[in-house]
């Protein structure tokens, strides 16, 4: 490690030890609760989905329930980490734990991303190249490629790790994370694993909204009543919705990588930096409501399994009431 990065990182420990009680309480409190909802959020999704045999082979829930595994793992596995950190105002952990981290940001973070771009081609052919979809896409088929997916995800900190690099932690960022000295390395996360995915996202989702543009203009002159059908107005606003959400939390992580590569160094202002972190984990609390609660039967499913849950309550207090009545 250079001195200047050295430097780097003392600074950036001054920083996060000297922090106001009022910024204390508000970071904690943003971090606590992004926590608990890509916990709970995640897990819903995922049982709802594997609980029902149907929703279990539909094409679409099998990308589903991969995004939410990855959100999850991120949930118990990277968050608490950074949370304790941030809240004790240092590292606490050792170098394995640090090590540990920095590869579940990384393969979490990669995954995250390459579900998305998969998500996104399978709308494409499902909606612009519709014959070709069911030759695709079949389930076995999109098992493999999820499976592609993870692979690539486990070979970015993998190819790190090998290359005799370590992870570093990064006060400002409150987790362990590549050292902005590896610049080929960002590089590499840069172009590869977050420009090229967003890139995809956004082509594929332009092209669904041109077919479904011209889909309602088809209709609008064909029909006497002239308007778009409800399932069109659905599938136009969950568009928009997977856009923006993705460009609100990918592409301010994208720009700051950019701008550390381009100065090789951290110099940007601590707060950047934390919302490097507050976006990526929002990302994980957005991917299951817009890929799954908008989703018209997965919203159903979830209502069901919180009413089971509800009745199942009341059934335990009752016999709990009953054992406890006198005779």
């Amino acid at each position: 490690m250079s001195n200047e990065t050295a430097n780097n990182l003392l600074q950036m420990q001054r920083e996060l030890q000297s922090r106001s009680s009022a910024t204390f309480v508000t970071e904690n409190v943003l971090f606590s609760l992004g926590e608990s909802t890509t916990i709970i959020g995640n897990f819903l999704a995922l049982v709802i989905v594997l609980r029902n045999h149907n929703l279990r082979r539909a094409i679409p829930n099998t990308l589903i329930v991969s995004l939410s595994v990855s959100g999850f793992l991120n949930g118990i596995a990277v968050v608490p980490i950074s949370h304790t950190s941030l809240a004790a105002s240092e590292w606490l952990f050792d170098d394995v734990v640090c090590q540990f981290q920095g590869f579940m940001v990384l393969l979490l973070g990669t995954c995250s991303l390459l579900t998305i771009a998969l998500m996104s081609i399978s709308r494409f052919y499902s909606v612009v190249k519709n014959n070709l979809y069911r030759r695709y896409f079949t389930f076995k088929r999109t098992l493999t490629m999820i499976f592609v997916v993870w692979s690539l995800g486990i070979l970015a900190p993998v190819m790190f790790l090998v290359t005799g690099h370590r992870f570093v932690f990064i006060p400002a960022k409150v987790l362990c994370y590549v050292p902005v000295e590896t610049d080929w390395f960002l590089i590499l996360l840069a172009v590869f694993y977050v420009g090229l995915p967003s890139l995809v996202v956004l082509f594929c989702y332009f092209q669904i909204f041109l077919a479904v543009k011209r889909h309602k203009n088809t209709v609008f002159t064909s029909s006497k009543t002239g308007g778009p059908n409800v399932q069109e107005v659905k599938v136009t606003r969950m568009m928009f919705a997977i856009v923006v959400c993705f460009c609100f939390c990918w592409f301010p992580v994208l720009l700051i990588e950019l701008v550390d590569i381009i100065r090789n160094c951290w110099s940007l202002p601590r707060p950047f930096y934390l919302m490097f972190t507050l976006l990526g984990g929002l990302s994980n609390i957005f991917n299951p409501l817009i890929y799954g609660f908008m989703n018209t039967t997965l919203r159903k499913e979830l209502i069901k399994f919180l009413r089971l849950g509800k009745r199942r309550n009341a059934v335990k207090l009752f016999h709990r009431v009953e054992k406890q009545a006198p005779a």
